[in-house]
């Protein structure tokens, strides 16, 4: 007698006497007795046998063992019918990866014998016996047979279908598909309809949850709205630490009355420097300031958390989250707060919050909101002497501070601040303006002025992006005058200087004009500079665009050069929001040689290959490689012939 299943070990598995007869078609024998298999519960889900058909299933039609051995299963009792099998939440991963290797490959390997004999003897005997009705079985809600794993063009899934759901991995019921091109299930969006006594739990679920949450705070009738929040109380710190709950909280705070969120400020005093030194925290405490500092429903307590704050400037200004809270005090408080925040910093000194990445925002954040007076006071100290403002200029965070000084909207600001870098440099031109005057004078006067700029060339063309166009004025007109001067000057400026010009947002474009007047000359001497920093280099937000000026116009002998320091990182470079630019300018304009050099590197392996294809900025690289069985004029012609 057949059954449809049989247990091996710990796993309910299709029994491979059902499997010859869902060959042949025969559903009537496939499940013969109601005894030997009646909703055997597998993992929590019952399976109705009686609405399975193995004839749809394709991976069966290979058989576990030959037709002689059938006679010698055994019936399984009907007393075990609602026998419970493991649950699936406490069946082990890795009895499921067992069952996998143990099922499948042995249903695909060995082959079935045929026997008429026995075949004959196993209807015969089924005739004998009644037929039972089976129960019929719904089977429960699962996230597995919820999805469709039809072959056929019918949507609705089958029974074969829910069953081998169960028994087997989804990815072998489709066999056809990658396993990572299966969809997971569709997680159903919680309810909203009845939150009450669910806000905190709903919001912090998932990010659909925290919508739900606050869309029902915008919509919701005022009565039913503070009830939503009052749920809040006693779990502010928990949902501002989640990624979800942190946008209930800012919410409730915007569309309820300052008088109705007090309990969210006090909840948030309890930890005022955990809070603002945390990505969400500080959030919340821009939300607190703009609501209720200003209001006169505000709770009390702010002002006390504003004091912690300005009490904590060490801890708070140099931290990449915690700086926020000085900028937000100084956008958002009161005059009084802001003199406060200004006597601080220059009691702290002024030169260590300028040149730190994160205090320097707050400095700058200052110049902006402070008053006058103590903007001038903060620009008279940090501006007093020539050592820190070269301190500044050398400090990337500094020199963003000075360019923001230089182009401040008070003029006398600004003043001071240009000033100060000219001084700096020793240059007898008030600005730039003065120097573009006197460039015009005469060939003689202009041969004086790029005497003066001798040793800070690239430091004046950074200054910012007028000095840059003027000191790109001077080298076009002083190589028309004299070149072989002009030449001897650049070169001395340039060496051991351009990485670091290259990196500069002003100094590079100093480059591009040096290397169009002189290709042959300059083209070579920085080659040999960038080529132990060409990676960075070409990563880098100004100096790709020096290199795509290099492989313009430098000499094939200088190319060969550039290619080979660039075929050590080609990948990397291929992939990159920059250097991807770089990889396609030499595929274009280098010659054939070099193209085919680039192609074997970047597609020497398949996975390499389709790594390039799927990269958000690879695929225009691998769009320009050199097919293998193309010309020389695959790609059309090289500047080099």
């Amino acid at each position: 007698m057949t059954s449809g299943w049989c247990q091996q070990g710990d796993f309910v598995v299709p029994n491979p006497a059902a499997m010859q007869y869902a060959m042949m078609g025969d559903g009537q024998h496939m499940w013969s007795s109601a005894e030997q298999m009646q909703s055997i519960e597998c993992w929590g889900v019952a399976v109705d046998p009686s609405h399975c058909s193995y004839a749809q299933a394709p991976q069966f039609h290979q058989q576990m063992m030959p037709q002689s051995d059938l006679s010698q299963t055994t019936p399984m009792p009907a007393q075990q019918w609602g026998v419970p099998m493991p649950s699936q939440s406490a069946m082990p991963f890795q009895m499921m990866s067992q069952m996998q290797d143990l099922l499948v490959p042995s249903m695909q390997t060995l082959p079935m014998q045929e026997d008429e004999h026995s075949l004959q003897m196993l209807r015969m005997t089924q005739m004998q016996l009644p037929q039972t009705q089976f129960p019929q079985m719904n089977f429960p809600p699962t996230p597995m047979s919820q999805v469709s794993t039809t072959t056929s063009g019918d949507s609705t899934p089958t029974d074969i279908d829910r069953c081998m759901a169960v028994v087997l991995p989804q990815a072998w019921l489709n066999a056809d598909e990658p396993p990572q091109q299966v969809k997971r299930a569709h997680v159903p969006a919680p309810d909203a309809s009845n939150l009450e006594g669910r806000v905190c739990e709903v919001a912090c679920q998932s990010a659909a949850g925290s919508r739900h949450v606050q869309q029902e705070m915008d919509s919701a009738p005022a009565g039913k709205r503070l009830a939503l929040v009052e749920e809040l109380r006693w779990n502010v710190c928990a949902m501002i630490h989640s990624p979800h709950g942190n946008y209930a909280i800012a919410k409730a705070i915007e569309v309820v009355p300052a008088s109705s969120t007090g309990f969210i400020v006090e909840e948030f005093s309890s930890d005022i420097i955990g809070l603002a030194r945390h990505k969400f925290g500080i959030r919340i405490l821009k939300h607190i300031l703009t609501e209720h500092y200003q209001s006169l429903d505000g709770s009390p307590l702010v002002p006390q958390i504003i004091g912690t704050i300005l009490e904590n400037a060490a801890v708070l200004c140099f931290h990449r989250y915690g700086n926020y809270s000085f900028k937000f005090v100084l956008e958002h408080g009161k005059s009084l707060d802001k003199h406060k925040i200004a006597c601080i910093l220059r009691g702290a000194g002024l030169l260590s919050f300028a040149t730190d990445q994160f205090a320097s925002n707050v400095l700058k954040q200052a110049f902006e909101s402070c008053s006058t007076g103590d903007q001038h006071a903060m620009v008279d100290e940090l501006l007093r002497s020539r050592e820190s403002v070269r301190a500044m200029r050398e400090n990337s965070a500094g020199d963003t501070v000075l360019r923001a000084l230089a182009t401040s909207k008070v003029a006398s600001i600004a003043s001071k601040a240009m000033h100060a870098i000219i001084d700096l440099h020793a240059l007898p031109w008030a600005d730039s303006k003065a120097f573009a005057t006197q460039l015009l004078v005469s060939a003689e006067h202009r041969q004086e002025m790029m005497r003066s700029l001798r040793g800070k060339l690239l430091e004046v063309a950074g200054i910012d992006g007028a000095w840059s166009r003027r000191v790109q004025d001077a080298i076009k007109l002083y190589s028309q005058d004299n070149s072989q001067e002009c030449l001897k000057m650049l070169s001395s400026e340039f060496h051991g200087r351009v990485c670091d010009a290259l990196k500069s947002p002003h100094a590079h474009f100093v480059m591009h004009t040096a290397m169009e007047a002189f290709p042959e000359a300059l083209t070579d001497q920085v080659v040999d500079e960038v080529l132990d920093d060409l990676f960075d280099v070409c990563k880098s937000r100004y100096g790709y665009q020096a290199i795509l000026c290099l492989i313009r116009h430098c000499p094939l002998s200088t190319f060969h050069k550039l290619l080979q320091g660039t075929l050590c990182c080609v990948t990397p470079l291929s992939c990159h929001e920059y250097g991807n630019w770089v990889v396609q300018e030499m595929l274009k304009r280098g010659p054939m040689e070099c193209k085919r050099k680039l192609t074997k590197q970047l597609s020497s392996t398949n996975d390499q290959k389709n790594a390039l294809w799927n990269d958000t900025f690879g695929r225009h690289v691998a769009k320009l490689l050199v097919p293998e069985k193309l010309g020389p004029r695959a790609h059309g012609g090289s500047r080099y012939g």
